[in-house]
């Protein structure tokens, strides 16, 4: 029967660290265990190792993919190791090990799924359920007895572990309660004995990963509930599954919304195409602001960037969340470099960006007092594409725009918003006005805009 083991100290300060790692910037010894992270785990990752409290002998090196292009000792390291735990979602570790021909007749064990496992079972990964529930529970002590059970099973069958302890995949955070909250009923007890509760206040509901709740990324979190709190919003941060934290978190039994509106982390991989996430979204009825954290640029890379958000990442960080019906795609945190004092390993912690929290907020205020105005007091303006100037180019990407108007006025008219009765709304009236009174006149026909200045009514 083994012994449970938990560390007497999971924040052992990084400065005992170099007892129990090693970097790949100096000479490393051979043999023991290589782990491949992607650069958002490398902080809790080193954690870990420097409170795993090794045998002396026994050695953990930590790449990140980066660490791994730039480190000229990487490949002979890892090809010495014992045993290679890798994080298979990020397929360029995985296609980093198969390249250089890394894989061979050791353990190689994938710390969670891929785009493809089959084909990775296939190269020699081994997708070991009781391996795998240490890193979905994601946390410094799972990864700390993750490392003892690997040293263990590979290296030195005296080393004990403790099983991977099971974490709420569903709930609701915040950072000054004991612990994680699995109903709302119960947050909100809580919640409401908070000193300056305001049952008045504009309801927020703020949506994130589960795997964000680690050393490194929970902070910036932690601080975005800070910044809204202290602007006067009621925040409900919930981390789960999309479709589970919107139907069983965010709606009351009855189905109505219990926030004014959501800002989103997450819905970035899944989407409207996914039926059951798509009829969360539209049965919850609030606007969806599209938090964006940075993820292939650093903060610093992306504010000196001309381009922005790297258009590798717009798929997931801007496309697929639209198709969700989220909004105002605005990056709100991102990762910063930093390093292990003592052993100078580069490690990556999520940082928040102030200066667009400092604008977002107004705005979520603004979408708040919209939710409470009545449609007949809201004004609404549509713009339309009329470039370059004449009478056959208003159009948008062969969109029939003015089938879309009437549709949309139609819709708007039906919701209460104020269009006045006396515009007819089918598609041809619609383009004969629009021609008549709203287009852009090119500088060259200076009799054609007198003529529509003379109908008046002119746009």
């Amino acid at each position: 029967m083994r012994q449970r083991f938990f560390p007497a100290s999971i924040a052992t300060p990084l400065m005992i660290a170099c007892l129990m790692a090693t970097i790949s910037a100096t000479p490393i010894q051979a043999g023991g265990i290589a782990l491949l992270v992607i650069d958002g785990d490398s902080y809790p990752a080193q954690q870990a190792i420097a409170a795993a409290d090794l045998p002396a002998g026994i050695r953990v090196h930590l790449f990140t993919h980066e660490a791994l292009l730039a480190d000229r000792q990487a490949e002979s390291v890892i090809r010495s190791a014992d045993v290679v735990l890798v994080d298979v979602m990020m397929s360029e570790l995985s296609r980093y090990l198969i390249d250089h021909d890394l894989v061979g007749d050791r353990p190689v064990f994938a710390l969670r799924g891929s785009r493809d496992d089959e084909a990775l079972r296939r190269a020699g990964f081994r997708f070991d359920p009781e391996i795998q529930k240490y890193f979905h529970y994601l946390s410094v002590a799972n990864l700390v007895n993750l490392i003892r059970r690997i040293a263990h099973v590979g290296l030195d069958p005296t080393i004990e572990y403790g099983e991977a302890m099971v974490l709420p995949t569903l709930g609701i955070h915040h950072p000054r309660a004991p612990v994680a909250f699995e109903s709302y009923p119960s947050y909100l007890n809580w919640y409401r004995q908070r000193p300056g509760f305001d049952p008045a206040a504009p309801r927020l509901g703020l949506i994130f990963y589960a795997a964000a709740l680690v050393p490194g990324q929970v902070e910036a979190i932690d601080h975005l509930i800070d910044r809204l709190e202290t602007s006067g919003f009621s925040v409900t941060a919930c981390f789960g599954k999309d479709s589970e934290v919107l139907n069983k978190l965010l709606r009351s039994e009855d189905g109505a919304p219990r926030v004014d509106l959501v800002l989103a982390f997450s819905l970035k991989f899944y989407s409207a195409i996914n039926a059951e996430l798509k009829s969360g979204v539209a049965a919850l009825g609030v606007p969806v602001i599209n938090a964006i954290n940075l993820y292939s640029q650093t903060n610093d890379q992306w504010r000196d960037s001309p381009v922005g958000i790297s258009p590798f990442d717009l798929v997931w960080t801007v496309a697929n969340p639209e198709l969700s019906g989220a909004v105002e795609p605005t990056p709100v945190s991102g990762k910063i470099e930093t390093a292990d004092p003592a052993t100078g390993q580069r490690l990556y912690v999520h940082q928040s960006i102030d200066e667009t929290i400092q604008r977002l907020i107004p705005r979520l205020k603004q979408w708040v007092r919209l939710q409470r105005k009545p449609n007949a007091d809201k004004r609404v303006a549509i713009l339309f594409y009329n470039h370059a100037q004449g009478k056959q180019n208003i159009g948008a990407s062969y969109l029939n725009v003015f089938r879309s108007l009437q549709h949309i006025l139609e819709r708007l008219r039906r919701e209460g918003y104020r269009v006045p009765e006396d515009i007819p709304l089918d598609e041809g009236s619609l383009r004969d006005l629009i021609l008549a009174t709203a287009r852009n006149i090119g500088s060259w026909a200076p009799g054609e805009l007198q003529r529509m200045i003379e109908l008046g009514q002119v746009v």
